[in-house]
């Protein structure tokens, strides 16, 4: 029955949650200068935790402006309560928020949020990262800190507690005495007692000039911040230092004359470890609690302080309470980095008590300042350019449930209302929770949309059509989980198209993209809803839904009309005729081209066709250097839609890889694709093939026309000095339906290979000969030095008794220039 009670009120809250979020628009008075209030975006992040961010201007110039997050926690909800954690768990050491938060959560521990907590000290280094205030985790002492800074935490009853003044006393009764115990987890001075918990670390780090005593909680203890906690003594170690600290045990410590009273304890003895907590003069047992600044309290009692605060404008975080304690409040404002310009803690407390806080104290703030929910990471931007800052500590709010349970039993949508123009495809997102109000899914799948013909339809995707004359209420269902959101429909919205210009063939139609904007939402229109008429129809046509196709070569432009709204289209067609796509640019115009390498000795330059070999080449000279490469570059529209792209060449260099380089038409002149061919075989007709939809979004006409950028040749660093070439037999490109009828040109280079070219030594190596070819060598007048027929696969030519210069080496009709030095 329990059950079934507690999930009703996690509804009734989720309900109330989402009516209370609905008053965060308008107008605020921040400073004495009013602004302007957005509710960004609402999100009801667990059981009784709602999240909201705010966007303000200041009205005076429309500067000023303010990001802020917020978090309101219930803690009268069964399953919810607050968590102060260290990182890593220890004082010394940092950690990142949303990594404390991930690094606690379990299956039925939930951390659903959480935010930094207290400042904390950077130097020196042995003790960066340690908090600097009060610190308790679970009813134990952390650290009894500095008692000059506020504080701010839930005690063991749930409620929040935050305080300006605040004492400590404690001491550890034994049976004739009552010792002093006024220290946690700090260096053990002279004649003084210590207690040491895994806060602390691993060990005590003490000298052995002292008596340390290990014990346990007593049956049925627990720990408290005021009141007794009976120990029982498990050890007693005299003239012992630098005790390891059990997880679950605490170490008494003791030098000097505390240490002679330790040294009477016996194995299975009963203490008292008794302290008392007082905040602003009254007694307080607090079961978590975080450190703040030593300003005043911002928020004191409804009232913001006018004096005292921090007047400078930093990114902030915040921790609030209402009047009765019973609800929590985080605060983070960005600053320092984009638009928001951070705030004094006189705004910050403004802020709170317009959200409803009583009190409230400034927290760690600058690149500190984090606010994270579960599923979502950080929502603020980070003030470190480096991201989210590590931190001495953080204060998690936790949903315990009692088991997994991850059906969704209700549903919220991302935006309560919505505006939307006429015509207007509206398809909401929704969050969906289980029984307890843990939210399971943030973005649930298969909801059912519904609503009155009078506000519009419900299409086949399942998306929302303002086709309707009415404002109304639009329905949403999954399974039994129900919800609404409010929708107003604005005749009177500007209408735009997504891209104005767009590159078409005949292979498949275009739907003009037709969008708008209300109230700062962004939605599409089906173009059917615009009346469309074509320029010259003998270029492409238009049909009533809005959807293009490509009739011949050339451009025209398409008008869409919607009452007041006119567009306009520019449309280029190129149809995919049948041909090849060859680079006669490589060789014609290479003066256009960015040829770069490594070395500069390659000296790469073009050799344009001619009648003897026609096919334009890359000719260099090789050489041993690291990492060599030849980059050629230059931006060419590739024709039409291709679907692929293919790279015909061959070189009788080694080649490692071959990278080429694509830019997408809406991309950024510094952005590009690329994709890299491996291995790269030598001495044969190649041919590299990249899919377009390897690259792109080929959905996307704002890809098209796509640009050729570069190709990049890296070579072998084995590569031996000879005179290489890169043969060019075309660039194809492939378009799916339509066959290719025009071939490429046939030359090519032989199959075999000689090393090296130019000869320095007198002999020329030949390889991967076919046996029984004949092999035949020229001078450049043609007259014949040497003929003879092929007996194996590798064969050498003695040539120490010609002279320097070129020589014609044919075999199988195939020929090559050699050059002897």
């Amino acid at each position: 029955m329990r059950k079934a009670v507690v999930a009703l009120l996690s509804v009734v809250t989720l309900l109330i949650c989402a009516t209370s979020l609905h008053a965060a628009t308008g107008r605020i008075v921040l400073n004495n200068l009013p602004y302007t209030l957005d509710t960004i975006q609402m999100i009801q992040a667990g059981p009784g935790v709602e999240f909201w961010e705010t966007r303000m201007f200041r009205e005076s110039d429309g500067g000023g402006r303010l990001d802020a997050f917020f978090l309101r926690v219930d803690l009268t909800n069964p399953y919810l309560h607050l968590e102060q954690v260290l990182g890593k768990d220890r004082l010394i050491g940092t950690e990142t928020p949303t990594s404390m938060g991930a690094r606690l959560t379990t299956p039925t521990h939930v951390v659903v949020a959480g935010t930094n907590g207290d400042f904390f000290e950077t130097t020196p280094d042995e003790r960066a990262g340690h908090p600097i205030g009060l610190t308790i985790g679970n009813g134990e002492y952390a650290l009894i800190g500095s008692k000059s800074r506020r504080c701010g935490g839930v005690n063991a009853d749930g409620k929040v507690v935050i305080g300006h003044h605040w004492g400590h006393s404690g001491g550890l009764a034994l049976a004739d005495t009552t010792l002093a115990l006024n220290v946690v987890n700090k260096e053990r001075g002279e004649n003084k007692l210590v207690l040491y918990n895994h806060y602390f670390g691993t060990t005590t780090l003490t000298d052995a000039l002292g008596t340390e005593v290990v014990a346990k909680l007593a049956e049925g203890e627990v720990w408290k911040t005021s009141g007794d906690v009976r120990l029982v003594i498990e050890s007693v170690l005299p003239n012992t230092g630098n005790s390891t600290i059990p997880q679950d045990r605490v170490i008494l410590s003791g030098h000097g004359t505390m240490a002679t009273e330790l040294d009477k304890l016996q194995i299975g003895d009963e203490v008292i470890y008794r302290n008392t907590l007082t905040i602003d003069n009254q007694v307080v047992n607090m079961q978590q609690c975080i450190g703040s600044d030593n300003y005043v309290l911002i928020l004191e009692d409804g009232v913001v302080a006018q004096s005292g605060y921090w007047d400078e404008l930093h990114p902030r975080t915040c921790f609030g309470m209402t009047q009765s304690g019973d609800t929590a409040m985080f605060l983070v404002v960005d600053g320092r980095r984009g638009k928001s310009v951070g705030c004094t803690t006189k705004v910050l407390a403004e802020l709170m008590l317009y959200n409803g806080a009583w009190r409230a104290t400034n927290w760690d703030g600058g690149g500190s300042s984090c606010m994270f929910l579960q599923h979502f990471g950080q929502m603020n931007e980070p003030a470190d350019v480096d991201g989210q800052r590590a931190t001495c500590n953080g204060m998690m709010v936790v949903a315990e449930v009692p088991e997994v349970d991850a059906t969704i039993t209700k549903i919220l949508p991302y935006e309560y209302t919505y505006s939307v123009p006429y015509y207007g495809i509206y398809t909401p997102k929704f969050y969906g929770y289980n029984q307890y109000g843990l939210m399971v899914d943030p973005d649930v799948q298969g909801v059912v949309l519904s609503c009155d013909a009078s506000l519009g339809e419900i299409q086949e995707d399942g998306s929302f059509l303002a086709s309707g004359t009415q404002d109304g209420v639009l329905h949403a269902a999954l399974g039994d989980a129900k919800t609404t959101i409010n929708i107003t429909v604005n005749r009177d919205a500007e209408v735009y198209l997504r891209l104005d210009s767009v590159l078409l063939d005949n292979r498949s139609s275009y739907e003009i993209e037709v969008l708008s904007r209300v109230e700062g939402n962004i939605v599409s229109l089906p173009a059917r809803a615009l009346q469309w008429t074509v320029e010259d129809e003998a270029i492409c046509t238009v049909n009533a839904a809005g959807q293009l196709l490509g009739v011949s070569d050339g451009r025209t432009t398409v008008v869409g009309n919607m009452g007041k709204n006119t567009v306009t289209l520019d449309v280029h067609v190129q149809l995919p005729i049948a041909r090849d796509y060859l680079w006669e640019d490589f060789a014609d115009n290479t003066d256009t081209w960015n040829l770069k390498a490594s070395p500069t000795s390659f000296k790469p330059t073009f050799v344009a066709p001619t009648e003897d070999n026609p096919l334009a080449s890359l000719q260099f000279t090789g050489k041993t250097t690291r990492s060599p490469y030849i980059l050629l570059e230059k931006d060419i529209p590739l024709y039409g839609l291709p679907d692929s792209i293919r790279i015909h060449f061959r070189t009788d260099a080694v080649v490692e890889k071959l990278t080429l380089t694509l830019r997408a038409n809406n991309q950024a002149s510094t952005e590009f694709s690329s994709h890299i061919f491996e291995p790269i075989p030598t001495n044969v007709d190649t041919t590299l093939s990249i899919a377009m939809a390897d690259l792109f979004d080929v959905t996307d006409r704002a890809i098209y026309p796509i640009w050729m950028k570069s190709l990049r040749f890296a070579f072998s660093t084995k590569l031996a000095a000879a005179t290489y070439n890169i043969v060019w037999k075309g660039i194809e490109l492939h378009y799916a339906g339509v066959e290719i009828t025009t071939s490429l040109d046939q030359a090519s280079l032989p199959t075999w290979a000689v090393y090296p070219n130019p000869v320095e030594d007198g002999v020329l190596q030949v390889s991967n000969l076919t046996i029984g070819s004949s092999l035949v060598l020229c001078d450049m007048q043609g007259r014949e030095l040497v003929r003879q027929t092929i007996a194996g696969e590798q064969t050498q030519l003695d040539m120490h008794a010609y002279p320097a210069g070129q020589y014609l080496l044919t075999i199988d009709n195939q020929t090559v220039k050699i050059l002897k030095k």
